[in-house]
């Protein structure tokens, strides 16, 4: 009896003891990880559309900002070009751009690009972007009204260049279209 005893203590002493083992403490490993535009995965942050880094801080977009400038072959001229491209309205998927030192000319009149805002919708690759046709009216003396379209394309080759064209579209069918490709660079 006094062995029953002692192996039914024993028994209940190996209960209570293996009662307050803790089980192993899982570590999460997004416990420590902030994902300011995004999830955390694993350990490692996975951005939402628009954004990038480690973190999620920093819209995609930012990689057109800036100042680019090259040469651009148009039809009939040849000239080097500036874009200045700035955040746009909705900056994951706009941009405002404005060229620097692009003229038309039309005899003794000209009209300066450089004074429009045009609009570029971001592609969902984020290297990519189409300029949003912008009409354009030049009020010539005596002459009446003179209507275009500006539009165009960037595609980013790398962070510091970008193929882009542009396309200047008379309306008035005797005039031709002016097409302009070159490569530009930050």
């Amino acid at each position: 009896m006094v062995r029953y005893i002692f192996f039914g203590f024993i028994f209940s002493l190996f209960l209570l003891f293996s009662s307050c083992q803790k089980e192993p403490e899982v570590i999460d490993p997004c416990e420590n990880v902030e994902c300011a535009n995004g999830n955390c995965i694993e350990g490692n942050c996975n951005c939402d559309p628009g954004w990038m880094g480690d973190d999620c801080k920093v819209m995609r977009s930012t990689q057109f900002k800036g100042f680019w400038e090259g040469i651009m072959n148009c039809t009939l001229i040849t000239d080097t070009i500036g874009l200045i491209v700035k955040e746009g309205g909705n900056p994951l998927t706009e941009l405002k751009l404005q060229t620097h030192n692009l003229k038309y000319s039309l005899g003794i009149f000209s009209i300066d690009f450089d004074n429009y805002i045009m609009v570029g919708k971001i592609d969902t690759s984020f290297t990519k972007f189409n300029i949003v046709p912008l009409p354009v009216t030049l009020t010539i003396p005596n002459a009446g009204e003179f209507k275009m379209t500006v539009s165009g394309s960037g595609n980013i080759k790398s962070e510091s260049e970008m193929d882009l064209t542009l396309k200047i579209d008379p309306e008035n069918p005797i005039i031709p279209d002016i097409n302009c490709q070159g490569v530009i660079k930050k």
